[in-house]
């Protein structure tokens, strides 16, 4: 039970060969890209091997295995499979949440390809209708939203209902739709206010390739009056001064 909830185990060279395989399950892939990152960061010899496996794990299916194998690969920043796979990825994926991850990865390669992915992540966030129908059971402002988890639902026309999700963490700061209202798909239904995690993420990428066209949005996030967590301004503040500092 325990090596099944947990991803600290190591694994040998045939384990993780297993669990980098095409048809192992997401937690085994999961958990063998948890051991290639440990390799890296122990500067193990034939990494090129698992660099590779990296890369075809980033392009399968399921999005949690792509957000973890895009965190993944800043473990060797520069890489240039990495970094071009990681382009790929904040430019076309799906998920928000693998767009995020592969950004903060290329900024630590020095790549601005994802900059304005990380602006976004110190942005309010708006939450969508996935179709059209009947809104119902919104969350309230101020209630915390979890990535991944419903924040209301519609009914359709039909009578079924579709989950209305929150594609990133965040508090809820607006309720655009009510209950009982009727939306189009993609009609804004909730906005959500940054996740404080994500938000010093980005502030830490951005002070590797921020521009002088990001400043703006970072003295904001650092400002006293930021509803911003200490940790997040101090990082905003370092990131502007970073930008400042390559600007002169």
């Amino acid at each position: 039970m325990w090596q099944g909830t947990w991803f600290g185990a190591r694994l040998d060279d045939d384990a993780l060969l297993a669990a980098m395989s095409p048809d192992a399950k997401p937690r085994d892939v999961q958990h063998g890209i948890e051991e290639i990152t440990r390799r890296f960061d122990e500067r193990a010899v034939g990494m090129e091997r698992w660099a590779g496996a990296l890369v075809e794990a980033s392009r399968r299916a399921e999005d949690p295995v792509r957000v973890v194998a895009a965190w993944a690969m800043q473990s060797d920043a520069g890489r240039e499979e990495f970094v071009g796979r990681l382009r790929e990825m904040v430019a076309s994926d799906e998920s928000v949440l693998v767009r995020r991850n592969a950004a903060c990865s290329l900024a630590k390669s020095g790549d601005a390809a994802g900059r304005a992915v990380l602006r976004s992540m110190l942005e309010p966030f708006t939450v969508t209708a996935p179709c059209a129908g009947v809104v119902g059971g919104l969350s309230g402002v101020d209630v915390p939203a979890r990535e991944l988890k419903p924040v209301g639902r519609v009914r359709r026309d039909d009578g079924s209902d579709a989950l209305i999700v929150a594609a990133v963490p965040g508090r809820v700061t607006k309720r655009v739709a009510a209950d009982g209202a009727r939306v189009a798909t993609g009609d804004a239904v909730l906005v959500l206010a940054p996740d404080g995690r994500h938000a010093g993420n980005a502030a830490l990428a951005l002070s590797l390739v921020g521009t002088k066209e990001d400043l703006d949005l970072l003295d904001l996030a650092a400002a006293p009056q930021s509803a911003f967590e200490a940790d997040v301004k101090a990082a905003a503040r370092a990131a502007a001064d970073a930008i400042r500092a390559r600007g002169r």
